[in-house]
């Protein structure tokens, strides 16, 4: 709920341990509408609010012995 209350604005993980990971959002078309690094995600495209739904995310940490690891998901955007 990216609405400026301070609470939820943001989208993002918590990692324990690393701090370096990116994080990739889909619409429902599987098009990327987000790809950053060490960032988090205020429900926004190029300044614009999103439109009110369900989106995919991918966040893809490497960890201290060089392993990939993808989490994948869904967010509700209200």
């Amino acid at each position: 709920t990216p609405n400026n209350d301070s609470e939820n604005d943001y989208f993002y993980p918590e990692i324990t341990g690393e701090d370096t990971y990116n994080m990739k959002i889909y619409n429902r078309w599987g098009e990327i509408i987000y790809n950053d690094d060490n960032s988090q995600w205020d429900g926004k495209i190029n300044g614009r609010n999103c439109p009110n739904g369900i989106y995919s995310y991918s966040i893809s940490v490497v960890d201290f012995n060089q392993r990939l690891f993808i989490y994948t998901g869904i967010v509700t955007l209200l």
